[in-house]
């Protein structure tokens, strides 16, 4: 990895996200891995999150933590290797969503996810994209733009963060809740690197398909203005 990774200075309940030395085999970025601290016993030393297909929350922990292993170098002692982490596409499968690949068929610009890097994903679960499969192409764009943070990555923590998504709606999230507009969710799995981003996954989307369908019209009539 690139850098130092000090794991006692991670405060608890912080995901930490690691570039590789390796790069990406869809660009010119390195790939990542994230750590975290989940609980302020002093025995925790952390942990690292796989990501690679069926793997995708499979954890390997710190057994010995920080051991100088040169002038510039710490060695952090694994309990396995780190899975390398996997397209946008292969991630969203294996967290047993199967409508996702239905909708970057019919939407390019999402499909085109699996070369970007820095974006931030927040997946709702399988029955409301199986929902939104209903709409129509500019509609479905426009429910997929609510969910997407584009260039960042978004990893959570107890504090807020706000945000802007593709859509431009205002999102605010933490660890446990995401809110865009009147709209809550909880996060039933947080920070799952990809090879290009992250996925947040949530129990419910973030707005109705209704509200898709008239904020894929609004977009229509002001485009047919210009």
């Amino acid at each position: 990895f690139k850098g130092l990774l000090n794991v006692s200075a991670v405060p608890v309940g912080e995901t930490v996200i690691l570039e590789s030395f390796k790069q990406s085999p869809v660009g010119d970025w390195p790939l990542t891995t994230s750590f975290r601290r989940e609980t302020s016993d002093p025995t925790d030393n952390g942990t690292f999150y796989s990501t690679a297909g069926s793997a995708v929350g499979a954890t390997v922990n710190v057994s010995i933590p920080n051991t100088v292993a040169g002038p510039h170098c710490w060695a952090q002692v694994l309990t396995g290797w780190i899975a390398e982490p996997q397209n946008l596409s292969v991630t969203i499968e294996a967290l047993n969503i199967s409508s996702w690949s239905q909708i970057a068929s019919r939407l390019p610009s999402i499909a085109a996810l699996e070369t970007t890097q820095n974006f931030t994903l927040f997946l709702p679960p399988e029955s409301a994209l199986s929902s939104a499969l209903t709409l129509s192409d500019s509609a479905l764009l426009a429910f997929v733009e609510a969910h997407l943070v584009q260039g960042s990555h978004v990893v959570l923590s107890s504090a807020e963060q706000s945000l802007t998504t593709a859509a431009g709606g205002s999102l605010v999230a933490t660890a446990s809740t995401v809110v865009l507009g009147d709209v809550s969710t909880n996060v039933t799995r947080r920070d799952v690197i990809t090879n290009g981003g992250i996925v947040q996954a949530i129990s419910a989307s973030l707005i109705s398909l209704d509200s898709a369908s008239s904020n894929s019209t609004v977009v229509a009539r002001e485009l047919a203005d210009l």
